[in-house]
């Protein structure tokens, strides 16, 4: 097990405790201070071209067209089930865990190790404003093999998001996340350093309550198997689909690119679709499968789970 196992829930205490006040403050002062919030960080210049003006016919048209056409409902939006991460944050006073299990069979040299993932928890965190959110991540792995097998934790990943924009006619739903590991995994899994990365994450409206584009472009520290250091690239593109009110589906296709001084990690290719459901609109369930599209790439692999909001 971890040598820093106390980090993970010493953190989770401090910064549930946090939110608790802040949404305690927040109901003292009413609902409307949370609608005059701004929900992002930054605005497309585009969508404040052209404003309103304050007159009573727009007033009454204003009105006519939210009775005709109500806003959707607010609903979780969650980093799992697919490698692209959700491109919004969780809100101010929100919090919301992530967690699930994954099971992964790689072929090499007529040996088939499979290696176990779980809980992949994953609490995020909303905080300050509607538009920052704090990511705490923490996983055990357990790699089984005829020749070795190795159970423990994995490093600790922390890191904070901004929601930079809202998705405006062609222009994409936004959101920075920065992040680095800490070594405090078991010795056969950590880095024995700190990994530190970004993530730029978007998406887009293709067809409303239909269909969504969504893509994220990665950088982050790494090291091989001989603990040299080197930059890993990550690309990838996700199609969502809403066969219904809750339940989705996805197809993905994702590639990581190493670069610098390294010679035993190769590019890999992927490919992974799956199912969500939404029990309520707090409370989603997810099933996937996917596989390497080149020899490099893991094999097989598959897993589900579920995210919860309060």
């Amino acid at each position: 097990m971890s040598r820093m196992t106390w980090i993970f829930p010493a953190v989770v205490w401090l910064t549930v405790g946090c939110v608790n006040v802040a949404r305690r403050n927040n109901d003292q002062v009413g609902h409307t201070c949370d609608y005059a919030r701004p929900k992002t960080l930054l605005r497309w210049t585009s969508a404040t071209d052209n404003p309103k003006s304050n007159d009573s016919n727009n007033a009454s048209g204003d009105a006519a067209e939210n009775a005709a056409d109500p806003p959707a409902p607010d609903e979780i939006a969650t980093d799992r089930p697919t490698f692209t991460p959700s491109s919004r944050a969780v809100g101010q006073g929100r919090v919301q865990l992530e967690s699930g299990y994954t099971v992964t069979w790689s072929r090499a040299n007529a040996i088939t190790p499979v290696m176990h993932s779980y809980p992949e928890a994953e609490l995020r965190i909303g905080m300050f404003a509607n538009w920052f959110e704090l990511r705490i991540t923490q996983n055990l792995l357990s790699a089984l093999s005829p020749i070795r097998s190795d159970t423990g934790a994995a490093d600790l990943l922390l890191g904070t998001r901004f929601w930079l924009t809202e998705n405006y006619l062609f222009l994409p739903e936004s959101s920075l996340i920065i992040q680095t590991t800490v070594p405090s995994g078991a010795e056969a899994f950590t880095s024995h350093k700190m990994l530190p990365g970004m993530l730029l994450v978007y998406s887009w409206t293709v067809v409303p309550d239909r269909v969504t584009l969504g893509g994220s472009s990665q950088a982050n520290a790494a090291v091989d198997g001989n603990r040299q250091s080197y930059l890993q690239l990550a690309q990838s593109l996700v199609l969502g689909y809403a066969l219904t009110k809750k339940l989705g589906l996805f197809t993905e296709c994702y590639a990581l690119f190493p670069y610098g001084e390294t010679s035993t990690v190769p590019p890999q290719y992927n490919f992974d679709s799956g199912f969500t459901y939404k029990i309520t609109s707090n409370m989603q369930l997810d099933l996937r499968a996917g596989i390497g599209v080149n020899r490099n790439a893991t094999d097989y692999f598959a897993g589900g789970g579920f995210a919860f909001r309060y």
